[in-house]
């Protein structure tokens, strides 16, 4: 995934945080809040109760490579954070892909492309 596909400062990740729209499964919970840019981004949260940074971080290429299966289908124009709960850590690739992909669809990023998320 592009780096400039990615959220990187604090206020980006506070600001979806506070204000965004989430839905959740027992692995992930995405935060979706509306940006100005015509752009999808993305920001990780993993934190220390899933693992040693190791496992943080391979979660983390998990993601990030499912995400990137599946951009092609999903709607622009929307800031994404995604934080992993504790039963994510041990995920494998089809379930990561799989469970993101359910919460996309709940969210309304993926499918229809006339479908408004907010």
């Amino acid at each position: 995934m592009n780096r400039r596909f990615r959220l990187t400062r604090s206020e980006d990740f506070n600001q979806v945080k506070r204000d965004g729209k989430s839905v959740s499964n027992r692995f992930f919970k995405v935060i979706l809040r509306p940006n100005q840019a015509s752009t999808l981004r993305f920001g990780f949260i993993t934190g220390k109760s899933i693992g040693n940074a190791v496992t943080r971080n391979r979660c983390k290429r998990l993601m990030r490579a499912s995400i990137q299966q599946i951009s092609g289908s999903l709607t622009s124009g929307w800031d994404v954070v995604i934080i992993v709960r504790q039963s994510g850590g041990q995920a494998d690739f089809l379930t990561t892909r799989s469970a993101l992909t359910e919460l996309f669809i709940r969210a309304g990023l993926l499918g229809n492309k006339d479908n408004d998320p907010a």
